[in-house]
C-alpha cells in the first residue's frame, strides 16, 4: 500500500497535455495541441477578468455550459481567436491581434480527479491603420495676445535703434483628442487646420501621435523678421512685443481599419491647432 501510494498515476490517469505553454502568432497563427479527451468533463477559457469567450457545441450551436463545449470563440474589437477540439488535438487559431501588445489566455481542461492548464500567450499582429479622417463644418476660432517686455535704458545724447524680433522661438501646436482611450497614442498622418492667407482652412497632412500636444514651427509667421524701433536719447522705456495667436478647434471622425480582417474601429475627436498670426511693438 505505501509503495501504491506513491504511484499517483495508479489511482489518476496522467492526462497532462503534450504542451502546458503555447506561443501563437497574433495574425494567422496556428497551434496543435495534443491531449487525453477520455475523460474530459468540459474546457474553459479565462481571461484577465476571468472565464472568456463564447463557447458552442459540436454542431456549431452556442451553448452557456462548458461541458459540450467543442469550440471557444474569443473576440474584441482588435483581437479575434478561436479553440476547437479535433480528436486528440486542441486547435488554436488567431485570426489576428491588432492591439499592439500580447494577450495571455490560460484554458481549462476539467477531468473528474484532476484539472490541467494551456497557457496560451497570443503575440501581437500589425497594428491598425488609419484610413479616413472626416471633419465637421463647424470651427470654433479663439484669438489671444501674449506680451514680452525688454526694458531700454539710452543714456546717449542721440537716438538708438534695436531690432526686435516678434516671433523668433515661437512655436504653432496641435493636439489631436479622442474621445475613446484606445485610440490615444497611436501616430498617425492626418490632414490638420492650418492658418494661411488670413483664415483658418484645411491644411497638408502632419504626422501626429493623438493624445499628445507637440510644437512646431509657424507656416503663418517670419521667424526671422525683424522690426526696428527707435529710441530716443536720454529715455528709460519699455519696448513692448505683443503677438496675437489664433486658435481653430474641429472636430470629427477618425476611421481605423484592422490590416488583417478589415474591420473597422471609429472614434470621435478633437483638434486644436494654435498659430501666430499678427504681432505689434511699440515703446512705452
Amino acid at each position: 500500500m505505501a509503495l501504491a501510494s506513491c504511484n499517483g498515476d495508479l489511482f489518476v490517469p496522467n492526462v497532462r497535455p503534450d504542451k502546458t505553454q503555447v506561443l501563437i502568432c497574433g495574425d494567422g497563427g496556428r497551434v496543435a495541441v495534443g491531449f487525453h479527451p477520455a475523460g474530459l468533463l468540459g474546457v474553459s477559457l479565462e481571461g484577465l477578468y476571468g472565464k472568456c469567450g463564447d463557447y458552442y457545441d459540436e454542431t456549431g450551436e452556442p451553448i452557456s455550459s462548458q461541458q459540450c463545449a467543442a469550440r471557444i470563440v474569443y473576440e474584441t474589437q482588435w483581437l479575434m481567436f478561436c479553440l476547437h477540439i479535433d480528436g486528440d488535438k486542441l486547435i488554436f487559431e488567431s485570426v489576428e491581434n491588432a492591439s499592439g501588445g500580447s494577450y495571455t489566455f490560460i484554458l481549462r481542461l476539467e477531468y473528474e480527479y484532476v484539472t490541467e492548464c494551456v497557457e496560451l500567450t497570443v503575440l501581437p499582429g500589425a497594428l491598425p491603420r488609419l484610413v479616413d479622417v472626416s471633419y465637421y463644418d463647424s470651427v470654433v476660432v479663439e484669438n489671444d495676445v501674449k506680451a514680452s517686455t525688454v526694458d531700454v535704458d539710452n543714456q546717449s545724447g542721440s537716438s538708438m535703434t534695436m531690432e526686435a524680433m516678434p516671433y523668433r522661438s515661437i512655436s504653432a501646436s496641435v493636439l489631436v483628442s479622442p474621445q475613446e482611450t484606445w485610440a490615444s497614442n497611436r501616430h498617425v498622418i492626418m490632414t490638420l487646420p492650418e492658418y494661411s492667407g488670413g483664415r483658418w482652412r484645411l491644411g497638408e497632412e502632419r504626422r501626429v501621435e493623438i493624445g499628445v500636444k507637440y510644437d512646431y514651427p509657424p507656416s503663418s509667421a517670419d521667424q526671422d523678421l525683424v522690426v526696428p524701433v527707435e529710441i530716443p536719447p536720454y529715455t528709460i522705456c519699455k519696448v513692448i512685443t505683443e503677438v496675437t495667436y489664433s486658435a481653430a478647434t474641429a472636430s470629427g471622425v477618425l476611421t481605423f481599419e484592422n490590416p488583417v480582417s478589415g474591420r473597422l474601429n471609429a472614434s470621435l475627436f478633437t483638434c486644436r491647432v494654435m498659430e501666430p498670426v499678427d504681432h505689434e511693438v511699440y515703446v512705452r
